[in-house]
């Protein structure tokens, strides 16, 4: 959090928040809130930005090719099509 806070000064980038309640709760409902969002391949992200219905950027090579999951897993099942692969 240190790290971000001092790469990211909120005085000169407007719409920069910075959220450390350590409760898992009330993180979800802020970004369930949020307009956008940018996901690791977990469900809590996964929650977060189905819940805000907002721009989603995802990371598209999850699951790694010809591994177990790639194999159970359904890629368009888990992305919806409005999501962005990145």
């Amino acid at each position: 959090m240190r790290w971000c806070v001092e790469q990211m000064p909120t005085h000169r980038l407007r719409h920069v928040e910075f959220l450390s309640t350590h409760d898992p709760v009330v993180d979800l409902a802020v970004l369930a809130m949020c307009q956008h969002t940018i996901i690791s391949v977990g469900t809590f992200g996964w929650w977060a930005a189905w819940l805000s219905n907002g721009t989603t950027v995802y990371y598209k090579d999850w699951p790694r090719r010809d591994s177990s999951l790639a194999w159970a897993a359904s890629h368009a099942d888990y992305f919806p099509p409005r999501w962005i692969p990145l």
